[in-house]
């Protein structure tokens, strides 16, 4: 009786040996081929570096600090839940994860999903959080927040920005929304579209700005050609009509490798070139190092940063920047032409360089509302009508005129002067 059980374990043990060879497990990683099922009716107690499947609807992998790996492939699918964590509770890696159906992720009182930066710099212009959206009907939003204020001071949507390095030359935007407005027809776009539904006692700000902020900053003016642009790879090639012209014979492939350059220029300063592409830079984008020329005779090497609503040559966008902030700014010649330069220089390899399809640049007018109220800039009607349906008062202040030519009958029932505080007064 003990032979055959020895012959029987001899024969098990010949038939295993094989298929143990060929499904090796090494520490930290767990290869299960042809999975069937395996159940168990609880939750074993599971030490470091074991696994442990069961199906109540969860596959729990606990992993010690040598790390692990799960790999579910070649259309296997995974229902239910799945839970990645470690003795230490420190992190998880996922390279890439398609999802069929929602996703919801359920948060306890103090409980937050954070997603971690800051541990090393963000070096491509791709966000760090990217949402791609594509509408299919209408009022779909790409990401929507619904706040309810439950008696609390609360924020829907919450930016803390440092701003401590910014310097002269620097353009910084909390929020930079770019609006493709390249095919349109009409319509009307709104960035930001302020409602109120109802009747209540609270007041309702669209805009409100604190003390020391500027309520607004407009750049005005129409785009046109570009004067003087030159591409640089080793050689100089100029590239002015070719930015100016559109369609595909004119169109050029810009900044094919890092050190590559494009110089923008005008006879006088400016602070705006409009891009529009004919194919964009593939992810994660053009990175740039940005100059404009100063004293130094012959050269474009005085660093500036424009703000770039392109995102890396990755929509049509612009550059843009307060030319009041580069003091220095003057014309030199580059390439036997004198201008007022930028220059931008490839510093990220994209997998595809960009194809311009028109660019356009303006030297902006600015206008502004400042932070002691004061309106600089700001243009008197023409071609209009000042409607004032109210009286209009100035307190505390001069009123000084300068009309060339006034012309009109004003109805003797409405009437025409000047008021003052004195017994005098002038119509």
């Amino acid at each position: 009786m003990r032979l055959k059980a020895a012959l029987l374990c001899m024969l098990l043990l010949t038939a295993t040996l094989p298929a143990l060879a060929r499904h090796r497990l090494y520490r930290g990683e767990v290869r299960v081929n042809s999975l069937g099922l395996i159940t168990t009716s609880t939750a074993p107690t599971v030490a470091a570096g074991r696994t442990q499947l069961y199906t109540d609807g969860s596959i729990l992998i606990f992993m010690d600090e040598g790390g692990g790996t799960l790999s579910l492939g070649g259309g296997q699918t995974l229902d239910e839940t799945l839970t990645l964590g470690s003795t230490s509770n420190q992190h998880m890696t996922i390279g890439s994860l398609d999802v069929d159906g929602d996703v919801t992720i359920t948060l306890g009182d103090g409980e937050q999903l954070i997603i971690d930066g800051d541990t090393a710099a963000q070096t491509t212009p791709r966000g760090l959080v990217c949402i791609e959206s594509k509408a299919g009907v209408n009022a779909q939003a790409a990401l929507e927040i619904n706040q309810d204020a439950n008696g609390f001071a609360a924020h829907a949507v919450e930016a803390n920005y440092s701003g401590s390095t910014s310097a002269a030359g620097d353009n910084d935007s909390v929020m930079l929304v770019n609006v493709d407005n390249t095919g349109t027809t009409g319509g009307e776009i709104s960035v930001l579209h302020v409602t109120q539904a109802g009747t209540g006692s609270a007041a309702l700000h669209a805009v409100h700005a604190g003390v020391g902020a500027s309520p607004a900053h407009q750049l005005r003016g129409t785009l046109g050609a570009v004067s003087y642009a030159l591409s640089y790879d080793g050689s100089f090639t100029t590239i002015t009509g070719s930015l100016n012209a559109t369609g595909a014979p004119n169109d050029v492939t810009l900044w094919v490798a890092n050190g590559d350059e494009v110089l923008i220029g005008a006879d006088a300063s400016f602070n705006t070139i409009d891009w529009v592409w004919d194919t964009v830079a593939a992810s994660p984008g053009n990175s740039w190092d940005f100059f404009y020329s100063d004293a130094s005779a012959g050269t474009v090497d005085a660093s500036f940063t424009p703000e770039d609503s392109t995102n890396g040559a990755r929509m049509n966008g612009q550059w843009s920047w307060n030319s009041g902030d580069l003091a220095a700014w003057q014309s030199q010649t580059i390439s036997g032409q004198a201008a007022f330069w930028i220059r931008a220089v490839r510093t990220q390899s994209p997998n595809r360089a960009p194809v311009e399809s028109q660019a356009q640049q303006l030297a902006a007018t600015s206008t502004e509302w400042d932070e002691d109220g004061n309106l600089t800039g700001f243009r008197s009607v023409a071609a209009g009508t000042a409607d004032f349906s109210g009286d209009v008062t100035i307190t505390g202040g001069t009123l000084t005129a300068e009309i060339a030519n006034f012309s009109g009958a004003v109805a003797a029932a409405d009437g025409f002067g000047f008021i003052f505080a004195s017994t005098d007064d002038g119509t």
